[in-house]
């Protein structure tokens, strides 16, 4: 499983991936700190949980390229 979360406008004319978790608990326990980064900067918090997707480090893709 993964969840994305965005940083979006109020109105939904932008946003912007900012995070990914690999489990529920873990997207909980830092969701109050998304949540105050994000109303600082005039966005709101949504996040979309792709069953079938799982987080994979960006440093294994830049190897892999290389």
């Amino acid at each position: 499983m993964k969840i994305v979360v965005y940083f979006e406008t109020p109105k939904v004319l932008y946003a912007e991936v900012v995070a990914q978790f690999a489990s529920e608990e873990l997207y909980a326990s830092c969701l109050p700190i998304l949540e105050q980064i994000a109303e600082k900067g005039g966005f709101i918090v949504s996040e979309s949980i792709r069953e079938n997707d799982f987080v994979t480090d960006a440093f294994d893709n830049e190897e892999e390229s290389n």
